[in-house]
Parts: structure tokens; sequence; C-alpha cells
């Protein structure tokens, strides 16, 4: 026991060390009166009007119940009262988590009799978890690394990690959707690159068709001409050997 409590006692201290480093660039001071007067419209938003149940963060890392408490004055903004991300500015450190899941405050030195190894394992991977997150985005996790010796961060890593599902359906999806679209336009694009084949060989086919006939009509007018031009020089040839044995017998009756 005494072992696990040190070994314990050690992962809490580097959880903490590395809390304080993403802490520490911060400079202190310098917008304190804005912070104290946001603090004070903050507790004064934060006052219940009626008797309800409520969770309030103490400076030693324990928290306050109350159920149907009886209406209480006004109160006054005190470091106890604000948000751990605001009390870190006037120059205080973030309350520490309790030590084991049986005690209220860390300044208790004996550890609780028969722990069991589960809890702190959950523990531990909750701090790394956080260590991890505030080291990847620390703009938007560095309040919930301060406040996770105050307030239970099991809600809001779900919230994160279901929106982060979704995220990752979504985009998923998207992947998927732009796959088909690629598909789709690889497919209707070959079929227009066949249409056009299509049309090609079938305007180039119609082109031939339309010189070959045209070739054809030029050759029987080819054709046609040249059986007139014969029957002209048959008729002609007939004519002048007429002509010429005519010519022929006139002579011989005169001799």
């Amino acid at each position: 026991v005494g072992k696990w409590w040190e070994v314990y006692k050690e992962k809490q201290q580097r959880a903490r060390k590395e809390t304080t480093k993403c802490l520490e660039p911060i400079e202190e001071g310098k917008y304190d009166w804005i912070l104290e007067t946001f603090a004070e419209k903050l507790v004064k938003e934060r006052a219940p009007p009626s008797p309800t149940t409520f969770l309030m963060a103490t400076s030693n890392g324990a928290f306050l119940h109350s159920d149907h408490a009886p209406p209480a004055p006004p109160p006054v903004p005190t470091t106890a009262m604000l948000p751990p991300w605001l009390a870190t500015s006037n120059g205080g450190r973030p309350p520490s988590p309790s030590v084991t899941l049986s005690l209220s405050s860390s300044t208790i030195p004996a550890p609780a009799p028969a722990p069991a190894p589960a809890p702190p394992a959950v523990s531990w991977l909750q701090q790394e978890r956080v260590a991890h997150n505030i080291e990847t985005n620390p703009l938007t996790l560095g309040c919930l690394s301060s406040c996770h010796g105050a307030v239970p961060t099991c809600g809001v890593e779900q919230a994160m990690m279901s929106e982060l599902v979704t995220c990752c359906r979504e985009l998923e999806e998207g992947h998927r959707a732009i796959s088909a679209h690629k598909k789709e336009a690889a497919w209707r694009l070959k079929r227009v690159e066949l249409q056009l084949e299509s049309e090609k060989t079938s305007r180039r086919r119609e082109k031939m068709e339309e010189i070959e006939a045209k070739i054809k009509a030029l050759r029987e007018e080819q054709n046609a001409s040249m059986e007139r031009i014969e029957a002209e020089y048959r008729e002609q040839l007939a004519g002048l050997r007429r002509d010429a044995e005519a010519k022929e017998q006139k002579l011989a009756d005169q001799w």
C-alpha cells in the first residue's frame, strides 16, 4: 500500500506540473481588474433566486452540496466562490484533486485502508487524457485542465467524444458521397466519350457514302457523255463516207 501510495503521489505531482506548465505563460496581474469585475458579475448572475441544488468548489479541492438550502444574502466575490480559472489569475494555483476516492482533502497524510486498484488507474487515465488534450489544444481545453480538481469532466469528455464521432461519421459520409460522385462522373464521361466516338464514326460513314454517291453520279454522267460523243462521231463518220461515195460515183460517171 505504501508503494502504491508513493507511485500515485508521483503521478499526481507529474500531472500537476504539466497543468501548471500550460498555465505559466499567462501574465498575472495584468488584467486583474477585468477579471474581478467579471467575477463579480458572474457571482451575481449565478446567485440562485430560489432554494435549489447546486455544486460549489472550495479551496481545498472538495465539493459542497446543498439541497433545499434557505435563501442566503448576496454572496461576496471571493476566490473560494470564483471559478478555478479565475482564481488562478490572482496568484493562486488550481485546487488539487482528492488523493483517494474516500478522502475530501489532500492534506490528510494516511491513505484509505485497502483501496481498490481500479479507481486510481481510471484517475490516472483521466489525468493523462487531460494532459494530452492540453498539449494538443490548449486554447479550448485549458479551462478543463485547470478545473479538473473542482468540476468532473466526464460529461464534457463524453460530449466531446460524441461530437468527434459525429464529425468522423459526417466526414466518412462526405468521402463516400465524393467517391460515388466521382464514379458517376467517370461513368458519364465514358458514356459521353463513347457517344461522341459513335457520332464521329456515323458522320464519317455518312460522308464516305455521300462522296461515293457523288463519284458514282460523276462516273455515270461521264459514261453518258462519252456514249453521246461516240454516237455523234459515228453519225459524222457515216455522213462523210456517204459524201465520199457520192463523189466517187459522180467521177466514175463523168469518165
